[in-house]
Parts: C-alpha cells; structure tokens; sequence
C-alpha cells in the first residue's frame, strides 16, 4: 500500500484509465491512439494496463510463422510503454501479467534452462529502444493465475482466467467485495459496468466491467472463436473519489458505500468491421 502513496496525495478523488490485451507487435494502431488520447485528455492519476501486452509468440502452443521475433515484440511493447509514459507522465503505472506474458513459464514450452535468456528484465539491447527502461518507475506483477489481482481502493483490476460468455461476471464474483468494481480483460468482449444481480433479478452491491482489447484481430490467425465478433476496441475510465485518504487505502475489503464511477468506451466492435 506504501506505494499508492503518490495517488492519493488529496485524499479527495482521482482518475483510472484500465487497457488490456494490446498484443504487441499486432496492435491496433487507430484503436491505441484513440486510447491513448484519451488518457491524455482525462489525465488519470493512475494507469493500468490488464496484461497481454505483447504477444509471446516463441512460446505459444499455436504453430505460426509470423515474420516478428522475440525482440521486436519487446520492442514494440517499449515504444507503447513510452507513448503512455509521455501521455501520462504524472500517473502511476501498474502492468499486471496476463496469460501470454506468463506462458514461457509454463512446463514444456521452453526449456527450463533457456528461460532466464527470454525474460524481457533481462534483455537489454543496444540498437532498440530498451523496455526495461521504458517502465522502470512501473509496478510490474510479474505472476498470473487465478489468484493473481492488484487493487486500489475498491478497483480490482485482474487479467482474467476464464473465456465464457459471462467471463466478466465471474471475475467479479471471485475477487470482489461490497461496493468494488472488478476491472477485467482477457477475453477481448468489452463489457460495460454491470452491477451483478442474484437469480430473480435481486442486484448485489458489486460491479464488473471488462475493457476489451486495442489489438488487431484480424491479425490473429491463430485464433478462431465462434464469438470472434463480440471482439472490441476499448478503454475503462473511472474516478475513485472519498474525503477518507483510509477509505481509499483498504483495498481488499468491502465498502459500506460506492465510492468510484466509471465507464468502458469502445471504439469498434467486430461485428461492426466483418
């Protein structure tokens, strides 16, 4: 919690932004500048991004032969990681892993011995532009899986470990609380903030949202979904607000009232563009 300090220097109320599965170097270029000037211009004091930011194509369970390497996908990731820094350059910045991050961990994927050499916090080139640089000041949750979620204030934000249809939903039932909103990616499906409601319509005091993905799908040709056109370009920006700097730290806990608003843009739906 220490680290939130800089966040909360009012105590009063501040700005989110939440983006997720850029999928470097396949990102959608149109639907991140619109991203990313939409930070610019609501100028969050904190800025996270949902995991998935490149794609770990070397480690992938799907053949391919894609012309990028390694270090081009590291590579494009920093120039991102730079545009956010400079769109943003006050707001603290929190990258969370998601599955394609995590993947070269995964047994039989790459050699257990080869593993150190791909790691992106020890790559350091000479004639690119250096990631580990580019989010030096960053908090990085270097871990995925089921457990895995960062909090600030009554904001969860996860990656998500679930695909289905009410992926979203899930999410928030695992890890929220009274009065929290669960911000999740993953699955690509923007999905609005949603107050849960138990069977019979009854609505709880919890919210989802999910923020879509800003890579290009058509791209992705590893990939066939039945509901590849529920896909969307978007971005989650929120506003956590109390005059209690305590209330803003407790992440993690219920809340006896709610305390945040926000709202997830999309930009382009796929079923928009086939």
């Amino acid at each position: 919690q220490k680290a939130l300090s800089a966040i909360f220097r009012t105590g009063m109320r501040f700005g989110v932004a939440h983006l997720t599965d850029i999928h470097c170097p396949i990102q959608h270029k149109n639907a991140l500048r619109w991203a990313l000037d939409q930070i610019e211009r609501e100028k969050p004091g904190l800025v996270v991004i949902g995991g998935d930011a490149y794609e770990g194509e070397p480690w992938s369970r799907h053949p391919s032969e894609n012309s990028w390497t390694l270090p081009d996908e590291y590579e494009a990731w920093a120039k991102v990681a730079r545009d956010i820094n400079e769109v943003a350059p006050q707001a603290r910045k929190v990258w969370i892993y998601g599955n394609h991050e995590d993947n070269w961990r995964q047994v039989d994927r790459i050699p257990k011995r080869l593993r150190p050499i791909v790691d992106w916090r020890d790559w350091d080139p000479l004639d690119r532009i250096s990631l580990r640089d580019q989010v030096a000041d960053w908090r990085v949750i270097t871990r995925y899986g089921s457990r895995v979620r960062w909090w600030c204030g009554p904001v969860c934000f996860v990656h998500g470990t679930k695909a289905g249809l009410y992926a979203a939903r899930d999410m928030a039932l695992e890890h929220g609380r009274d009065n929290t909103l669960v911000l999740s990616g993953h699955t690509h499906r923007p999905v609005p903030i949603t107050r849960h409601a138990y069977p019979g319509g009854v609505p709880s005091n919890l919210w989802y949202g999910n923020s879509g993905c800003l890579a290009d799908w058509e791209k992705m040709t590893y990939i066939q979904r039945l509901n590849h056109q529920s896909w969307g370009h978007a971005i989650t920006i929120g506003e956590i607000y109390s005059t209690n700097k305590t209330l803003l730290m407790e992440g993690r806990k219920a809340y006896a009232n709610k305390i945040w608003d926000a709202e997830v843009r999309v930009l382009t739906l796929a079923r928009d563009t086939m």
